[in-house]
């Protein structure tokens, strides 16, 4: 789905395994990053850089996926820069 740029229908399938209990941590900060590229390609960086931030409160060591637009990996860089100094934050409701 977001390969074909239906970001609305990744969106719904990302927020259910991001919010799957079933899962382990990991694959649901995985899901949660893949929340924040799915608002970046949709223009808003600002809920992307949200959930990149829970992503990384889920999972510290959750990586960029190599197969996401190259352009918004600076986006989740500096989102983890910035997490590794800050508090933690309550997590994001997805939308």
């Amino acid at each position: 789905m977001f390969r074909d740029l239906d970001y609305e229908a990744a969106l719904e399938r990302f927020k259910l395994a991001s919010a799957s209990t079933a899962l382990p941590v990991r694959d649901r900060a995985i899901a949660t990053v893949w929340l924040g590229v799915c608002h970046a390609s949709l223009g808003d960086e600002r809920t992307a850089s949200d959930f990149f931030a829970q992503a990384i409160a889920l999972d510290a060591a959750v990586v960029y996926p190599s197969d996401a637009p190259p352009k918004i990996a600076e986006l989740f860089d500096k989102t983890k820069e910035s997490s590794a100094s800050a508090a933690p934050t309550a997590p994001l409701q997805p939308a």
